[in-house]
């Protein structure tokens, strides 16, 4: 955003302010945008999601759905009974991390570690820290449920007596719970999608972005979980790819497209979806605008409908 209102001549004042009620404005719109999804997810409209990276994680989950049968819920997966411990989230989480961790370790070898692990033996190090991340993990999806629990009902006070029918917009781990096989295939095929688009990235744009391991969980384990909701265990994994070669791939566009160096960033991308296509917007801001004020005013009338149909 900064980087957009920067690039029109404007000064620092009115990129402070008009950047601010921007801010404001897209962080109530694109929630909208993937509550439908969320809606049929969790079952309820108590509360939406509210993150950098919905354009794409919405975008691919209703490509999943195109081409999964909705019938297939990846949450239905029958494992043999010798491999009924990968239903345990935790369990699940951290083999998967392990596999990650420790592989790039051995891969890269105990000379790239060796900075970081501070003299410890170099698998153990990274055997640690994956299994703090899975520590963190589970902290989130612990700590989410008790989060819903207080804020939801802290929300009714607002939508009684300010804003009619307002709900919170919570970060991404708040769906996590929802569909946990669903956040790991979207997890991996994400981790799959960016490899794939690092390769693209640097045969179209000269540039290669590295893989994002946190945005691949995090975000790419929500287009996972969207495209399970659309298109069952074969929509997850294509919802999981298509953002993760996404991310990667406008990544590598941005970088060509705007000029970082100007904000003294040189040699740094940008990976979040959502900021990627405002800067667009801003930048062809005679196309953009209009296109913002006709999405503002759909999602109005979505909303409208929704809330009818509940009456």
């Amino acid at each position: 955003m900064t980087w957009a209102l920067y690039a029109l001549g404007l000064n620092d004042v009115m990129i402070i302010v008009l950047g601010s009620l921007l801010q404001g404005v897209f962080q109530t719109m694109l929630p909208a945008i993937s509550q439908p999804i969320v809606r049929e997810l969790t079952g309820s409209n108590d509360f939406a999601v509210a993150h950098l990276t919905t354009l794409g994680t919405t975008a691919a989950g209703y490509i999943g759905g195109l081409v999964g049968n909705k019938e297939k819920d990846a949450e239905d997966l029958e494992l043999p009974d010798s491999l009924e411990f990968f239903k345990d989230t935790a369990i699940a989480i951290s083999l998967i991390m392990i596999i990650f961790f420790v592989g790039l370790a051995i891969v890269g070898g105990p000379s790239a570690v060796a900075p970081y692990a501070q003299g410890q033996n170099f698998i153990i190090f990274m055997l640690l820290k994956a299994l703090g991340f899975t520590g963190g993990v589970l902290v989130l999806l612990y700590g989410v449920r008790m989060f819903l629990g207080e804020i939801v009902p802290a929300f009714k006070g607002i939508a009684d007596k300010v804003i009619p029918n307002a709900i919170p917009a919570l970060d991404v781990p708040a769906l996590f719970g929802f569909a946990p096989n669903s956040l790991m295939i979207g997890f991996i095929s994400a981790v799959v999608g960016m490899l794939v688009a690092m390769v693209v990235s640097s045969l179209v744009f000269k540039t290669a972005p590295l893989v994002s391991i946190i945005g691949a969980f995090f975000t790419g384990g929500v287009a996972g979980i969207f495209g399970n909701a659309r298109g069952g265990t074969r929509g997850a994994i294509v919802a999981g790819f298509v953002y993760g070669f996404l991310l990667i791939f406008l990544s590598g566009m941005a970088f060509v497209v705007f000029d970082f160096a100007a904000l003294g960033s040189a040699g740094v991308g940008h990976d979040c979806i959502d900021a990627i296509a405002i800067m667009l917007l801003f930048k062809y801001w005679y196309i953009g605008v209009p296109l913002i004020v006709i999405a503002y005013l759909w999602l109005c009338r979505q909303e409208i409908v929704y809330q009818k149909s509940q009456n």
